[in-house]
């Protein structure tokens, strides 16, 4: 929570610079994050990093007032509901019938999906997207927190090797 903290002291210091720097920090933290979470509802990459972006502009402009108590919360939220006005604009079906063009990120995921396979993508995704609380997958999984920490360790390795061999 080192981001949080950092940032409620930007703010009561007033510090501007400080504050730039905070969000500088929080942006890289979780623009990667935020963009999985969209490509899950946008196709387009155009749209998707409009909504990103988006994304981070509603936060950067709330978190002024100093009520955001999770900053991966509130971003993983706004994202999910900018995407939904984005769909009900574009009178869009989350779920098309056909199979929209398909852009290298959505390739990237397909490649993280299959090379994790379908259960540790998922589980990887409960855990790190949706912040389900471990002890809510230990017991979905009917394992020990412990033994689902090292599967999650395990699970996030295995991704960090699968991204260094595409790039």
């Amino acid at each position: 929570m080192s981001l949080e903290r950092d940032l409620q002291n930007a703010l009561a210091l007033g510090d501007a610079s400080r504050l730039m720097k905070v969000y500088e920090d929080i942006y890289d933290e979780f623009h990667g994050l935020v963009a999985f979470v969209v490509s899950k509802f946008v196709s387009s990459s155009f749209d998707r990093e409009e909504i990103v972006e988006d994304t981070f502009l509603a936060f950067f402009n709330y978190e002024k007032k100093g009520e955001v108590k999770s900053i991966k919360y509130f971003l993983l939220q706004t994202a999910k509901n900018k995407c939904m006005d984005y769909l009900k604009r574009k009178e869009v079906d989350p779920l098309p019938e056909e199979v929209p063009a398909r852009d290298g990120f959505s390739f990237f995921l397909d490649d993280l999906r299959k090379g994790l396979g379908e259960d540790d993508y998922e589980l990887l995704y409960d855990y790190i997207v949706d912040d389900i609380p471990s002890e809510d997958l230990a017991n979905r999984l009917g394992c020990t927190k412990g033994s689902l920490r090292v599967r999650i360790h395990r699970i996030k390795a295995k991704a960090r090797k699968l991204l260094s061999k595409g790039e």
